[in-house]
This record gives structure tokens, C-alpha cells and sequence, in this order.
């Protein structure tokens, strides 16, 4: 091999070192261009799921609030509710005793009456079956009223307390 050839192989050898080392650095750099890009696309898909989950934060309690309110308006309505139900139920088992007062204030006067004029028990026998059936049937309506109260108050999940006055 002469000179000039071996020559011409070591520059050949060397071009292709600096080739190598060029194809080399090229790829080195490209990389590092790819992986910042991906740093950067990291960083603002993180920054777009933080903002996300933020946005998901204040919507969930923002919809907690308004549910809460919601229910705590729905529980005040329900303890009026229970509160004039409880009234009214109140108010017919009042009248319910007094016309059973009243009742017994007219059967004793009538029988007042018939026994002074004259008259026996056994005249007023009939009446009083009725007036007993009569007074049976106010009785179980009271209870049956008393019983309805109970029975809304403990369905409704409110205490007692709740509508008492």
C-alpha cells in the first residue's frame, strides 16, 4: 500500500469518526429538543389537571353547599309541618274531650230531669246505650288522633321536641 493510500484510508477513517461523532451529536441534540418538548407538554398537562381538579373542588362544594341548604330548608318546612299538624291534632282531641264534656253534662241533666219529674231509669236505658255507643266512638277517635300524632312525628324523624310549644 503506498503512502497516498493510507493516507486517503486514515481521512477516510477520520471522516467517518467526525460522521459518526456529527450523526452522533445531531441525535444527542435532537433528544434532548424531544425531551424538553415533553417536559414542557408535562408540565402543562399537569398544570391543566391541576386546574381541573381545582374547578372539581369548588363545583363538588359548591353543590354540597346548596344541598345542604336545601336540606336544612326542606328539614325547617317539615318541622312546621310537624309543628301545625301537631297543633291541629291538638286542637280536635281538645274539642273532641269537650264535646264528651259537654255530652255528659247533658246526660246528667236529662237524667236529673227525668228523675225529678217522676220518671225511672228504665226510661233512660235506650239513651244510654246510645250515648255510651256515642261516647266509645269519641274516645277511639281521640285515641286514634293521639295515635296519628305519634305515628307523623315518629315518621318524620323529628323529635318530639322539635314541635312541642
Amino acid at each position: 500500500m503506498s503512502a497516498s493510500a493510507s493516507n486517503q484510508g486514515t481521512s477516510q477513517g477520520g471522516s467517518q469518526a467526525a460522521r459518526a461523532r456529527d450523526s452522533f451529536d445531531l441525535v444527542k441534540r435532537l433528544g434532548d429538543v424531544v425531551l424538553k418538548k415533553q417536559t414542557v407538554k408535562r408540565a402543562e398537562v399537569s398544570k391543566q389537571i391541576d386546574q381541573l381538579l381545582d374547578r372539581l373542588r369548588a363545583d363538588s362544594n359548591a353543590l354540597c353547599e346548596a344541598e345542604t341548604r336545601q336540606a336544612a330548608q326542606m328539614h325547617a318546612a317539615h318541622v312546621q309541618t310537624m309543628k301545625e299538624l301537631d297543633t291541629e291534632l291538638r286542637e280536635q282531641i281538645r274539642r273532641l274531650l269537650e264535646c264528651y264534656g259537654i255530652i255528659k253534662d247533658n246526660m246528667a241533666t236529662a237524667n236529673a230531669t227525668v228523675l225529678a219529674a217522676g220518671g225511672d231509669s228504665a226510661t233512660l236505658g235506650g239513651g244510654r246505650d246510645e250515648l255510651g255507643l256515642e261516647l266509645a266512638e269519641l274516645a277511639q277517635r281521640a285515641e286514634a288522633l293521639s295515635g296519628a300524632a305519634a305515628k307523623i312525628v315518629k315518621e318524620g324523624g323529628v323529635e318530639y321536641e322539635d314541635i312541642r310549644e
